[in-house]
């Protein structure tokens, strides 16, 4: 609701030309707080009728919309130079879900470096609103809360299980084991009806091993027709990374990976040591 007041204040005091950025609708939930929302205008986008309402201020007022959110992976999009003034009108909660979004992006994407970065910077802000992870590890909060957002707009259920904060691994490969155990049974299940969309992930210790186990529900057989896990996305030089990096941490952590099915689930589990 800030921007809304923010834009019509701007444009009431004078303000000859303004660029609105969201890609939101307005929805019956911003009734009680958004200037611009009303029963007529839900389900329209709000730069759309923030626009409309400005031209009826001041038909003399330069209005550009922009349908975007500004993120890590649309920033390039802008050139603030060119503004006089920027107002970050960005709540919290929003702030965090464009994140997540932005982070789903990148690894979607392979790039694990910038998800990485972001994990690190989104982390204080999600532990201030969304935490149901909450470890000493910045890193594996972020990128499993990533997850079990993405895996709850999609309505899978996920449980999980988390006794170890996997602090002694570097901060990449934290972001690569969650991202790909995650992102592939998320896949998987998307396809499926939305009844049988079930998943679990397990941290858990075993002397000086973490065992990290990822289960999702399957309706047949995976593994009968794909023993070596390819992936079954169409750029394949890009997905088909997810195994063979995992593979690549198990080795370098003096672990294993691993997986089976049983019943009407597979499970990968990834082995890795924590070195003296």
């Amino acid at each position: 609701g800030v921007g809304s007041y923010t834009a019509e204040a701007l444009v009431r005091s004078g303000i000859g030309a303004i660029d609105l950025i969201d890609d939101d609708r307005i929805c019956l939930t911003n009734l009680n707080r958004q200037l611009f929302a009303t029963r007529d205008t839900v389900g329209q986008h709000e730069v759309d009728v923030a626009e409309k309402r400005i031209r009826s201020i001041n038909p003399d007022c330069k209005v550009i919309t922009h349908k975007t959110f500004y993120m890590p992976d649309t920033k390039d999009l802008f050139d603030f130079t060119e503004y006089d003034y920027i107002v970050d009108a960005i709540d919290t909660v929003k702030g965090m879900k464009n994140n997540l979004k932005s982070i789903c992006r990148l690894i979607e994407n392979g790039q694990y470096d910038e998800a990485k970065r972001l994990c690190v910077d989104s982390s204080e802000s999600i532990a201030k609103v969304y935490t149901p992870i909450n470890t000493d590890n910045p890193t594996l909060n972020a990128i499993l809360n990533v997850e079990i957002e993405k895996a709850r707009q999609s309505d899978i259920s996920f449980s999980y299980t988390v006794t170890d904060s996997l602090d002694f691994v570097s901060s990449t490969d934290v972001v690569w084991i969650i991202g790909n155990l995650c992102e592939n049974a998320i896949e998987y299940l998307s396809t499926i009806d939305k009844g049988q969309r079930k998943m679990s992930l397990e941290i858990t210790v075993r002397n000086d091993y973490r065992i990290i186990v990822c289960r999702n529900t399957i309706l047949s057989s995976v593994l009968s027709v794909n023993p070596d896990m390819k992936t079954t996305k169409n750029n394949d030089t890009l997905h088909g990374k997810g195994l063979n990096i995992l593979r690549n941490i198990a080795e370098a952590y003096n672990g294993t990976l691993s997986y089976k099915e049983d019943d009407d689930r597979i499970e990968v589990t990834l082995i890795i040591k924590e070195e003296e």
